[in-house]
C-alpha cells in the first residue's frame, strides 16, 4: 500500500511540474507574440515615404571602441581618448585592454608609462606626457616616437623570436650538452643538475649546474652550451662556457 501511495505521489508531482512548465512556455510565447504585434502596429501608424526594393544590405555589427573606453578609464576626456586611440591603431596595436600604468600613483597630467604583457614573448609600452601619447613600443622596438616624426613601424613588422622548445628537442639537447661538457673535464666523476633551456628562433642554449660529486663540498659551477639548428634539422654546437669562462668548441 505504501509503495502504491509513493508511486501515485510521484505521478502527481510530475504532472504538476509539466503543467507549470507548459504554462510558463505558453505565457512566454504569448508575450513574444504581443511584442511583435505591437511593433507591427507601431510601424503601421508611421507614414514612410520611398520606393521599396528587394535588394538587401548586410548589417555591420556595432561595437564600442575598446581603445577609447580604456583610455577614458585612465582619466582622458573622450576627445583626448579618441585622438590617442588613433595613434595606437595607426601602429597596429591589437588591444590595450590589459594595459596598466607602471606607476599607479602617476597621472596623465604628468609623465606616465603604460605596459601590457601580451604573452611571454611580447610586451607593449606607450608613454603619455601631459595627456598625450608620444611614444609606443613593442619589445623595445619603437612603433611611434613624436620626436622622430611620429609613426615608425607597424606592430606586425616587429620580429618576435620563436621561443617554444618541444620537450623531445629539449631532452635531446640536454643529453647532447652533458656529453659536450664531459670533454672539458679530466675527472670522470661529475654530477649535472638544474637544467634549463632557452631558444631564439634557430639559436638554442642549455644551462646546468655541475659538481665534482664530492660528499664534502657544495661547490657547484655553471655550464652553458649553445647550439644552432641547421636547415636539415640537426643541431651544431656553437659555444661552450664553464664557470664563467668561454671555451673553443671541441
Amino acid at each position: 500500500m505504501k509503495k502504491l501511495m509513493t508511486v501515485l505521489l510521484i505521478i502527481i508531482i510530475c504532472f504538476l511540474f509539466y503543467c507549470c512548465t507548459f504554462t510558463n512556455d505558453h505565457q512566454e510565447s504569448e508575450n513574444s507574440s504581443k511584442v511583435e504585434e505591437n511593433l507591427a502596429e507601431s510601424a503601421a501608424t508611421m507614414e514612410i515615404v520611398g520606393d521599396t526594393t528587394k535588394d538587401t544590405m548586410d548589417e555591420i555589427s556595432i561595437e564600442n571602441d575598446s581603445f577609447v573606453e580604456k583610455l577614458i578609464s585612465f582619466g582622458f576626456t573622450e576627445e583626448e581618448a579618441v585622438e590617442n586611440a588613433k595613434i595606437l591603431k595607426q601602429c597596429g596595436v591589437p588591444s590595450i585592454e590589459y594595459c596598466e600604468p607602471t606607476n599607479p600613483d602617476a597621472t596623465i597630467d604628468e609623465l606616465v608609462a603604460y605596459r601590457w604583457k601580451i604573452d611571454d614573448d611580447r610586451v607593449v609600452w606607450f608613454t603619455v606626457d601631459n595627456r598625450k601619447i608620444f611614444y609606443v613600443a613593442l619589445n623595445g622596438e619603437e612603433l611611434y616616437d613624436e620626436s622622430k616624426g611620429g609613426y615608425l613601424k607597424d606592430f606586425a613588422d616587429v620580429h618576435v623570436p620563436e621561443t617554444y622548445v618541444d620537450s623531445s628537442v629539449g631532452r635531446k639537447l640536454i643529453d647532447k650538452a652533458e656529453k659536450e661538457l664531459d670533454k672539458y673535464f679530466v675527472e670522470d666523476v661529475r654530477y649535472y643538475d638544474a637544467w634549463g633551456i632557452a631558444r631564439q628562433d634557430n639559436q638554442y642554449m642549455v644551462r646546468c649546474q655541475i659538481s665534482d660529486g664530492s660528499a664534502f663540498t657544495d661547490n657547484w659551477i655553471y655550464g652553458y652550451v649553445w647550439y644552432e639548428q641547421q636547415e636539415d634539422g640537426k643541431f651544431e654546437v656553437t659555444g661552450v662556457k664553464i664557470n664563467g669562462q668561454q671555451y673553443t668548441v671541441k
